[in-house]
């Protein structure tokens, strides 16, 4: 149809030509039959071909017939065609195609329409057909989990529940589980960032400052702000040496003031023991009273001190407390000195200067 088109145009083009070379003179429209609308009779056909050529098809408009189907036409809106154009031919194959609609190669020489979504996404399945879906492909999502880099500050404006390593939880904002084995170590959460806080300003690795809203009626049992439980040890062949809920490795240093716990307000409640089992200071706790700031301690239970050699006991700092358990008699007087010798236990206290008796 398309080599029937360029040739019928040709001839238009070269008619008046044609013409004049047979000695005839135009000094006029040259008219021809306007034919049938539909093709049904040709206005202008071929001599050997009379259901192909050119028909008048409307007001400005004309039409080009081939095997008596009006394959094209002609008119102020420009060219219109019966069949679409082929790929094949730099045509798409479509004769229509809708709003949002993308078009792609289904198969060669073949183009197809693919209506989208409100808010969905393009994705191809295994064999690399697209198709428009509200989720990407779970494949797609292993690979950014395992292997995705955010290279913009993430932003989630969802406020949960989420999870990592599993479901989430009505009960938990945010949840961080599942079953995770390290190479060496494994640790569940790891903050090693590098934090370069400006002038006179303060840093702090993790910091926590929740605000925790009231019901409207009932009892809250508890509320806090950094909650810790004890570790579920599971089972194993292997030899387990300490366990711990919290564990402070080492103490701070660089400051003036270097601690490695620090409650800078409140009273500090200690249900349990504090040290050893050996050597421990039990219930440190009494009403609204407890270890002050001016190290008073107020003890539900009796207080215990180390005890040592006369000869053993340490360089003091004033204040320290001891018991000896070689005294050579009887405990001497109080803030006296001792003497070695014998099996005689006493209270020792460092006034500064000696160990002597309290």
């Amino acid at each position: 149809m398309r080599k029937n088109l360029l040739i019928l145009l040709s001839i238009l083009c070269l008619l008046p030509a044609l013409v004049m070379a047979q000695g005839y003179t135009v000094s006029g429209p040259i008219s021809i039959p306007d034919g049938a609308a539909n093709c049904s009779t040709v206005g202008l056909p071929f001599a050997a071909d009379t259901d192909t050529g050119l028909v008048r098809t409307g007001a400005n408009a004309m039409g080009i017939c081939s095997n008596g189907v009006l394959e094209a036409t002609f008119n102020t809106s420009g060219l219109s065609l019966t069949d679409p154009l082929p790929v094949t031919s730099g045509g798409t194959g479509l004769a229509t195609t809708t709003i949002s609609q993308i078009l792609y190669s289904s198969a060669a020489n073949t183009i197809a329409g693919l209506a989208t979504a409100n808010n969905g996404v393009l994705i191809t399945s295994g064999a690399g057909v697209p198709s428009i879906s509200s989720t990407i492909p779970s494949a797609t999502q292993d690979n950014i989990t395992r292997l995705g880099t955010i290279a913009v500050p993430l932003v989630v404006s969802s406020v949960g529940p989420h999870a990592i390593g599993g479901t989430t939880s009505a009960n938990y904002q945010f949840r961080y589980t599942g079953t995770f084995a390290g190479s060496v170590n494994a640790h569940g959460l790891v903050v090693d960032s590098t934090l370069t806080p400006p002038a006179n300003g303060s840093s702090f690795a993790v910091f926590l400052g929740p605000t925790i809203n009231k019901a409207g009626s009932g009892t809250h049992a508890d509320f806090a702000t950094f909650y810790l439980d004890a570790p579920a040890i599971g089972a194993g062949a292997a030899a387990l040496t300490n366990v711990s809920t919290l564990k402070i490795a080492s103490v701070a240093t660089g400051g003036t003031n270097n601690y490695a716990l620090w409650s800078a307000a409140g009273v500090n409640r200690f249900d349990g023991n504090i040290g050893e089992t050996a050597n421990r200071v039990p219930g440190i706790y009494n009403g609204a009273t407890g270890l002050d700031s001016t190290g008073l301690i107020t003890t539900t239970a009796t207080l215990r001190t180390s005890c040592v050699a006369i000869a053993s006991l340490p360089a003091g700092v004033e204040g320290d407390r001891k018991c000896v358990t070689d005294q050579l008699t009887t405990c001497p007087a109080l803030d006296g000195t001792f003497t070695a010798g014998g099996t005689v236990r006493c209270s020792a206290f460092y006034n500064g200067t000696a160990w002597v008796h309290s």
